[in-house]
């Protein structure tokens, strides 16, 4: 190893800090881990194992009492020293002998103590003494047998040391004794002989155990004891394989969200939670449901699974709320739990899986009443206009380096890259661009005002300003109200890109590890904000908080012209229902009401701003 590194300040404080500074927490396992597996392997930039051979390795058994004193571990230096001086193994047993003897000199002077007045000596010791002596008789011994005995002198002097500490060792404890090893100096108790009707006082006496003391009945002391929890059985078989049909399909998304609502509510008492809904979710997406073909293959209408029957509008409809609530739930356990390498992979795939899906279900038009989202998404509403659809690029980018670790994700990868490879998007229609701006982009206007002409939604606010920015939020519930699966897709599509924002915009993301439960990433526009900050993103908050600024403004302006009409109304004498002639205050809030007319609700809503 080189001087330098052996001469280093930073490896002694290291090492030395094991010893004097370690944590209380901190078990002799991980310590050992710390000083073998890092520390030493860190002088020579090889394992600690790749240093030694067979001639060199030597192993011993680890004392049965633990090394309190660190004895053996300086014996153990000791012989380490010797060995790597070039002495045999002879005279390191040598060596060792001697260092024992020398010990057994030390203890002989400890028991005559101060002045030659002798020292007191408990059982134990004893004990110990007689130990250490036939340790050192018996390596002697050995050594006599071997190229390096000891000397007639060095063993008379040896027998000498070990008579000469019986003696002292006998009068410390105040009787003699013949040899090491014999009954005298027991360190077993005197026995103790009383008569039948003999009493000692206070020998029942106790101090301190007034507590276990029980003369009277400490059953009411109890109370009432918690009724066990119920714990219900969590069946992930019911997941099915493979499956057949569209209906097949809403059955499995159904069971996989219901099995993680239970593993979720269920925490305290099911162990790993997150890793089971992570693999549930994991092979539901890409092992059970089929990912979809490419819109240019040439057999897509007889080999794809989404396009070999007819759909219908609830089926739909209900297919993406389940991918959203799936999405979800795959979120909240990704941010629930350490990432690695391989996690890492799966997380990325899966969520790609996730959105593909949806987006093929967004394209289907269904046989009985097909949606008009659906419709314009997909470019086949009546009238002008094309396909829109939203950028995966970052996918790309980011899944070139992955550790795939089962040949399923090699090709779910590859699959989904095919399927949206094959769609030539304008750069005009590229809808939900939240990776480059939290704007309302033009696409989004666009797509939404298409929707807006076909069912005669208002465009404009009364007071000025468009509605199609509150229709994509959620603000204005008329449009999610008629096209759930609006929300649903957006916040699909917002998961997917937050899940996949380091790479695609080369910053590092941080998200806290902690306990995220679905409820959490529920996604709202307004909620973007706080998602920036949980991303990474920071160079994108000056321009998402000053968009949400402006729409505060503006809701700030539309409340108070809400608040004069309210005002109005009360003079004229209260609320009253507006007819059709009274359309700039219904375009305020269209809400349809009974008998043709429109009701105003007048009330001043506050704009909400969600920040966790």
């Amino acid at each position: 190893m080189p001087r330098e590194r052996l001469a280093d300040s930073g490896f002694w404080f290291l090492l030395y800090r094991q010893m004097y500074a370690a944590k209380p927490s901190t078990s002799p396992a991980e310590a050992a881990a710390q000083v073998y597996g890092t520390l030493l392997p860190a002088l020579n930039d090889q394992p600690l194992m790749a240093a030694v051979n067979a001639t060199t390795l030597r192993w011993r058994a680890p004392p049965l009492g633990a090394d309190l004193t660190h004895a053996c571990c300086a014996l153990e230096a000791l012989e380490a020293s010797l060995f790597a001086g070039g002495a045999t193994d002879a005279q390191a047993a040598y060596a060792a002998a001697l260092w024992r003897w020398s010990i057994l000199q030390l203890a002989l002077i400890d028991l005559r103590g101060p002045g030659g007045q002798g020292v007191a000596l408990s059982a134990s010791d004893l004990v110990l003494l007689r130990l250490a002596a036939r340790q050192t008789a018996r390596g002697a011994a050995a050594l006599a047998d071997g190229p390096l005995p000891l000397s007639p002198s060095h063993a008379a002097q040896l027998q000498e040391t070990l008579t000469r500490l019986e003696a002292a060792a006998a009068r410390a404890r105040g009787g003699g004794g013949t040899h090491f090893g014999g009954v005298a100096g027991s360190s077993t108790p005197p026995q103790l002989t009383l008569a039948a009707s003999e009493r000692q006082a206070g020998a029942a006496r106790f101090s301190l155990f007034g507590r276990m003391l029980r003369d009277f009945d400490v059953a009411g002391l109890a109370g009432q004891s918690e009724p066990p929890p119920v714990v219900l059985p969590v069946e992930l078989s019911l997941v099915p394989d493979a499956v057949a049909c569209f209906n097949d399909v809403c059955n499995a998304l159904r069971h996989a969200t219901q099995l993680c609502e239970v593993l979720s509510n269920q925490m305290t008492h099911v162990s790993n939670t997150y890793c089971l809904r992570i693999a549930l979710i994991q092979h539901l997406v890409i092992n059970v449901v089929p990912l979809p073909l490419p819109a240019t293959h040439p057999e897509r209408a007889s080999r794809c699974f989404w396009a070999s029957e007819p759909m219908r509008y609830e089926t739909q409809a209900d297919l993406l709320r389940l991918l959203n609530l799936v999405a979800r739930h795959f979120a909240a356990c990704s941010f629930s739990i350490r990432v690695t390498r391989s996690f890492d992979a799966v997380r990325l795939v899966t969520v790609a899986c996730l959105v593909a899906i949806a987006d093929a279900v967004m394209r289907i038009r269904t046989c009985d009443v097909p949606s008009l989202l659906c419709l314009s998404y997909s470019g086949l509403a009546d009238g002008p206009g094309g396909a829109f659809g939203f950028e995966v690029g970052s996918f790309a980018v980011e899944s070139e380096d992955l550790q795939l670790s089962s040949p399923e994700l090699h090709t779910a990868r590859v699959r989904v890259l095919d399927y949206f490879g094959a769609q030539a998007v304008p750069e005009a229609r590229r809808i939900f661009r939240f990776e480059r701006s939290m704007e309302f982009g033009g696409a989004e206007a666009l797509l939404l005002r298409q929707l807006c002409l076909h069912m005669a939604f208002p465009t404009e606010r009364e007071g000025g300003g468009t509605l199609l920015p509150a229709y994509l939020s959620g603000e204005s519930r008329l449009m999610l109200e008629n096209f759930p699966e609006l929300g649903f897709f957006r916040d699909i599509v917002f998961l997917f890109k937050m899940l996949m924002v380091r790479l695609s915009v080369r910053v590092r993301v941080r998200v806290r590890v902690r306990v995220w439960v679905r409820v959490r990433v529920r996604v709202s526009p307004l909620q973007m904000l706080a998602g920036l900050c949980y991303m990474g993103l920071q160079p994108l908050l000056p321009m998402a908080a000053g968009a949400l600024l402006r729409r505060a403004a503006r809701d700030l302006r539309v409340d108070a012209a809400r608040r004069r009409a309210r005002m109005e109304a009360q003079a004229r004498g209260g609320f009253r229902r507006l007819g059709l002639r009274s359309t700039a205050l219904a375009r305020c809030h269209p809400e349809a009401g009974r008998g043709g007319e429109r009701v105003v609700d007048l009330a001043p809503r506050a704009p909400r701003l969600w920040l966790r």
